[in-house]
């Protein structure tokens, strides 16, 4: 029994110094099936996908933190570099979705703050450690081989930042202009991101040849490097899906004031 634990300490060990920042893609996934089945009514899949994605945080921040003890030079690469940086943005989406479960599936708002604060503090450290880290180390790859669809993550990661700050204002309504601007202020960004990066990816696609072996960046799956072409969509969507999202609850939210161009005289008018 004590050579067993032995070896389970030294797989664990072993899967943390290889773990792929990405693997938080699971908690996203998991969260966006889970939140879509409570939608259409399936609460009890919703529930227990809700269950398994809580535990599936725990384990995974568990194996994030004994990485970042034991093996701290080799995160550091991976955090500053071109192929593999971008997955750490699966962090902060990851968070923010499992935030959103816990407002619309069990309407608890305190754990929602916490999981919006905790991926605010992450969203903060890895914009600017990540973008300054590839932008001033000396060796860089070349634009084919050094943008992917990873990228795509860090306006997945802003824009889920942004839907939970809106979504937790109806808990404190004290904070709700203060979070809504945040929010709105967070969309922004992920908005001026997608354009940098899908520039990027213009580029490359118009200026630069397909090689078969890269061309699975586009077409195809590797654990390093998810499917360009996916990513680009998802990133597309969902600020497209969170637009409409903030037109649909500025049109319908009453506690607002609105303001209209043809009234000149007298202030907010009434909606």
């Amino acid at each position: 029994m004590k050579n067993l634990i032995i070896k389970w300490k030294e797989s664990l060990k072993n899967e943390a110094g290889s773990l792929y920042p990405g693997y938080f893609a699971f908690v996203m996934a998991t969260g966006i099936v889970s939140i879509a089945s409570y939608l259409q009514g399936m609460f009890l899949l919703s529930s227990a996908l809700f269950s398994i994605n809580k535990v599936a945080y725990v384990v995974l921040w568990f194996i994030t933190l004994i990485r970042l003890r034991r093996y701290f030079p080799r995160f550091i690469s991976d955090l500053t570099s071109h192929v593999h940086g971008p997955g750490f943005f699966t962090l902060v989406a990851g968070t923010c979705i499992l935030g959103n479960q816990f407002v619309l599936i069990s309407q608890d708002f305190t754990a929602a703050f916490s999981l919006l604060a905790i991926g605010t503090i992450l969203w903060l450290i890895l914009i600017y450690s990540f973008f300054t880290a590839v932008i001033v180390r000396e060796s860089k790859p070349a634009l084919e081989t050094g943008i992917h669809g990873g990228w795509f993550i860090a306006v997945v990661a802003t824009q889920s930042v942004s839907v939970l700050g809106a979504l937790v204002t109806s808990g404190f309504p004290a904070w709700t202009e203060s979070f809504l601007f945040l929010s709105l202020l967070l969309y922004l960004f992920g908005c001026m991101l997608y354009l940098i990066i899908i520039t990027l990816v213009f580029y490359r696609l118009a200026f630069y040849k397909l090689h078969r072996k890269r061309s699975r960046h586009f077409t195809g799956w590797t654990w390093a490097q998810p499917p360009l072409q996916r990513l680009q969509e998802g990133g597309l969507s969902l600020p497209l899906l969170i637009g409409h999202s903030w037109a649909i609850f500025f049109h319908s939210s009453k506690d607002l004031p609105c303001y209209s161009g043809q009234q000149r005289h007298g202030g907010y008018p009434s909606c």
